[in-house]
């Protein structure tokens, strides 16, 4: 438009060299999305994700693909892990000198390279905000995964709680046979779920359907809690565990876990052995155990007597509301990448303990690799 503008090349060469020091993830790292799971390899524009605070987010861009990265391993305490290029950022907690009830801790944003374990610490995302219908009530697929026969819908119960879990499952709509009581346990059916029961794969197949890990945050609560009536247990110490032979139901609970904003940790056990009064030796069934101390505000059972033993439960909220970083390691270079999220804390959530990451913009790429000046590109 007749002016003049003089300038020079250092300015804009030297943003397209910072812009190329990506944040990039490994292309294979799962992430959350509203509808099951993607990777950061899958993503595009268009698609949503979950932020810190579990709402779903834009994909508004994403980078290119880049090699030859300085790549390390980042394990936190819960067990999960995700593979990160050295400039990866993640907003963290550090602690640091010990006062007199407690520690000093600094907000800060560091690269994966400068994490700190023992001494860094990433909040736990708040409950996924979904809303996936469910064809079948959640409280009583979690009782029927915990206590009922694989081959359809019957549930054995213990003395103390079949009545109460009945009334229970009755109030919630569903026909609850009549008990049949043997010397230590009751049995009896639920009717009219077998339709769906067929339709949800469950018969002889025991797992977490995925439309339950996108239910409604009171549909995965309702879940949870007929799991821990039935297989779950909570210690004097107000620790709550579930346990479970099957790898499949395993890492649905664990995923359903995580979906609520709940910390875990996961311990394989042996079976136990039994002497049993004819001389004869029995090996229970190796497990694992996934042991929990869950928020003041989310009720995790609905039958009276285990309710009342978390009353008074212990509650760490620093250590059951933060991951640790428990080792920062370096591995071989992988491809990586990163996204943009429409995000006002450029948070998403990555890696299968849906743990918050920092994104990065691919708009400043485009306009520092832009310059004024066309040969420099």
């Amino acid at each position: 438009d007749g002016q003049l503008y003089v300038s020079g090349l250092v300015r804009n060469a030297k943003d397209a060299q910072r812009m190329y020091n990506y944040w990039p993830l490994a292309l294979d790292t799962p992430v959350p999305t509203p509808h099951g799971w993607s990777t950061i390899g899958e993503l595009r524009p268009g698609d949503e994700v979950f932020d810190e605070c579990g709402a779903p987010v834009e994909v508004v861009d994403t980078t290119a693909v880049f090699l030859n990265e300085d790549c390390y391993r980042v394990t936190f305490d819960d067990g999960s892990s995700i593979v990160a290029s050295g400039n990866h950022q993640w907003r963290v907690e550090r602690r640091g000198k010990r006062t007199s009830a407690t520690f000093e801790w600094s907000p800060l944003t560091v690269s994966t390279r400068d994490l700190v374990p023992g001494d860094d610490f990433i909040r736990v995302t708040r409950p996924l905000q979904t809303s996936r219908s469910v064809p079948l009530d959640p409280y009583f697929v979690g009782v029927w995964l915990g206590d009922g026969d694989s081959s359809g819908p019957i549930i054995t119960q213990n003395k103390a709680d079949a009545d109460e879990m009945i009334d229970i499952l009755v109030s919630r709509g569903l026909d609850a046979g009549n008990l049949r009581a043997s010397s230590t346990a009751c049995r009896f059916s639920v009717y009219g779920v077998r339709s769906e029961m067929v339709a949800l794969n469950l018969l002889g197949n025991k797992h977490v359907p995925d439309c339950y890990l996108r239910a409604s945050i009171e549909d995965r609560l309702e879940l949870l809690r007929g799991l821990m009536d039935t297989d779950g247990s909570v210690g004097a110490n107000g620790q709550c565990s579930i346990s479970t032979t099957s790898p499949t139901l395993r890492d649905g609970i664990c995923e359903l876990l995580r979906s609520l904003g709940v910390k875990f940790g996961v311990v394989a056990r042996d079976g136990r052995v039994i002497n049993s009064p004819n001389g004869k030796t029995y090996h229970g069934a190796d497990h694992w155990q996934i042991s929990f101390s869950c928020r003041d505000d989310l009720r995790v059972f609905n039958l009276t007597r285990k309710i009342a033993r978390t009353i008074d439960r212990l509650h760490h909220p620093r250590r059951t509301t933060r991951f640790g970083i428990a080792t920062v390691e370096r591995v071989a270079s992988v491809p990586v990448k990163c996204i943009t999220v429409a995000s006002d804390n450029h948070l998403f959530l990555a890696g299968e303990g849906m743990v918050p990451t920092h994104n990065c913009s691919q708009e400043a790429e485009m306009l520092a690799l832009a310059p004024k000046a066309p040969f420099i590109g």
